[in-house]
């Protein structure tokens, strides 16, 4: 299991391959949570995901930094075989403190 903090494709997206997990080929939409995607995107970089080449270097550091500050807890069910579900619970501290249900 993943808890996806930062997507950088529009909307906080990213597509995940489970091809080795579960053989299927297409690729599953997966999202960072809008208040972590907002707490690790840079307020002061001007990157367009349209354009992923440009400016992602400096996207990476920034983004990094932020999820380097954040202070906070996943707890997760016990592992089991059933790959299509994710019962979890986020806590984070800081930089603001908030309770999320994962999955």
């Amino acid at each position: 299991d993943m808890v996806p903090f930062y997507c950088s494709g529009e909307g906080g997206n990213c597509y995940v391959s489970t091809a080795n997990l579960d053989g299927e080929t297409n690729l599953k939409l997966k999202s960072a949570t809008k208040e972590l995607q907002a707490l690790c995107t840079p307020n002061d970089i001007d990157y367009n995901p349209e354009n992923r080449h440009t400016g992602v270097e400096e996207l990476e550091t920034k983004v990094l930094k932020n999820i380097s500050r954040l202070r906070g807890r996943v707890a997760a069910e016990a592992p089991n075989s059933n790959i299509h579900d994710f019962n979890g619970k986020l806590s984070m501290e800081e930089p603001q403190r908030f309770q999320e249900s994962l999955g």
